[in-house]
């Protein structure tokens, strides 16, 4: 596995008359495979460096004639700040493991030092090692021109092996290191998603900072989230600062399982909360024995302006015992908005609900169910509660039949009889990309074709055929 750039080579072969080689006959060839996507030596300095392409894999190996180890570097550049996945697949010893150091770092950017994009240890002495199949982890960069270092020497289980290396890029709206202090936060924009992960790598800990700014006094939201895959005790610490640079005492909290942390979220954690004008700050920490460590989160921080609260059914019959959860829906103007509300009764002992929306039906009677947003908003939704089940008949479904793309129409439901008790319902959409509806029947249109919303009524079922041009 010897990899050489264009030019002239030669060879020398070489014996003595008492060698056991003398006289005999020898076969020699030399094959060459083109390709533009290999080591060239020598590159064993950074001014030699390979020029590599994002997305494309390259092929190299820890070897060189007549050496006892063997630098490879390699030269990237990241067009513009974006998350960065390096893969690096090597071939195994006889013992399973492929050791190799690989070493991330850029002249541009103030890393400190070198950074040490793996660092699984499997030998004495050795500070930066890699398995075979090795992925960086959530690792978000700014713009800028990079290098890749790897190592090796000739007593590695390596040793004139191939590899194969690969940088890959995605831009977006992705956290930018180095993020770790106040003053080198990275700007947000309102309502919209950003993602970044507690890594940086060759270090045991990170802080990310982040600025937005608030334009007038406002409701505002911070929903937080790691992946749906990520354990469900995943820790962060988050705080958020006026630009004093003081702790608020509204930071996100959850609970707490780690006596080093006084701040501390699960997943799917989010804030909803009444800012005056101003710039603000929020600092997410993580250290390497963090259940978070090398995840990917992702964020929105946005004005929480509730228009509107809806429910499919602004009347509910229960009969007395019984209970169901209100399926309601929080709007700003036509874009729905998950928001926490505050639920109370009028009539307790008619029927009582709890902060979830759970109705629970007490004593025959009528009440009204109030669902409040933080910003004032209600919805009244009024509860008869009776002495016995009444069954469904059948059920009218209204909507529209024919829609443009963009736009947002509700469905609505007629029950027969008009007292039927505990109908629970639902609705789901044959194709989320084309269609969506949501728990209170408002139907988006956003790709034309037609597409079908099924309605479940207790324990019935209809359709709704809708088509968007």
């Amino acid at each position: 596995n010897l990899f050489l750039p264009q030019g002239i080579y030669f060879l020398r072969s070489y014996a003595e008359s008492d060698d056991s080689s003398w006289g005999q006959t020898y076969t020699l060839r030399v094959t060459n495979a083109p390709s533009s996507a290999i080591e060239t030596e020598a590159n064993g300095t950074e001014s030699d460096a390979d020029p590599i392409s994002l997305g494309k894999y390259y092929t190299g190996s820890t070897y060189i004639p007549g050496r006892g180890s063997d630098y490879d570097y390699y030269r990237f550049y990241i067009p513009q700040a974006g998350k960065v996945t390096i893969d690096f697949l090597g071939t195994t010893g006889t013992d399973g493991a492929y050791i190799a150091s690989l070493y991330l770092y850029s002249n541009q950017i103030d890393y400190s030092a070198s950074w040490n994009v793996y660092r699984t240890v499997s030998g004495a002495g050795t500070t930066a090692l890699i398995n075979a199949g090795a992925r960086t982890t959530n690792l978000f960069l700014p713009q800028g021109t990079y290098f890749l270092r790897s190592y090796a020497e000739d007593d590695d289980k390596s040793w004139g092996q191939t590899y194969s290396l690969r940088v890959a890029h995605d831009a977006g709206k992705y956290e930018v290191e180095n993020n770790n202090a106040q003053n080198a936060n990275n700007p947000l924009s309102l309502a919209t998603t950003y993602a970044a992960s507690l890594y940086r790598p060759g270090w045991s800990d990170d802080y990310d900072y982040y600025r937005f700014y608030v334009p007038q006094p406002s409701w505002m939201s911070i929903d937080f989230r790691f992946p749906a895959s990520s354990a469900a005790n995943t820790q962060a610490d988050v705080y958020l600062y006026n630009a004093a640079g003081y702790s608020l005492e509204w930071s996100i909290k959850g609970v707490a399982s780690n006596a080093k942390m006084s701040s501390l979220m699960q997943s799917g954690s989010k804030k909803i909360l009444k800012l005056q004008h101003g710039i603000y700050y929020m600092r997410v920490y993580g250290d390497d024995d963090y259940i978070s460590w090398g995840k990917e989160y992702k964020f929105i921080v946005a004005t929480h302006n509730i228009t509107h609260i809806d429910t499919p059914q602004k009347t509910v019959n229960l009969a007395k015992g019984r209970s169901m959860t209100l399926p309601v829906m929080s709007y700003s103007g036509n874009n729905p908005l998950s928001t926490y509300l505050t639920w109370s009764s009028t009539d307790t002992y008619v029927a009582s609900v709890d902060q979830n929306g759970k109705v629970t039906a007490r004593n025959p009677g009528k009440a009204m169910i109030i669902a409040k947003a933080k910003n004032g908003r209600i919805l009244n939704v009024t509860v008869k509660v009776v002495k016995k089940s009444v069954a469904l008949k059948s059920a009218v479904i209204s909507g529209p039949s024919v829609m443009t793309v963009g736009s947002l129409k509700k469905l609505t439901i007629r029950l027969n009889p008009t007292t039927a008790t505990g109908q629970n319902i639902t609705f789901k959409s044959s194709n989320k990309t084309g269609l969506t509806v949501d728990k209170a029947g408002f139907v988006k249109a956003l790709k034309a074709g037609t597409y079908t919303v099924t309605i479940k009524i207790g324990t019935k079922t209809y359709t709704k055929n809708i088509t968007i041009r």
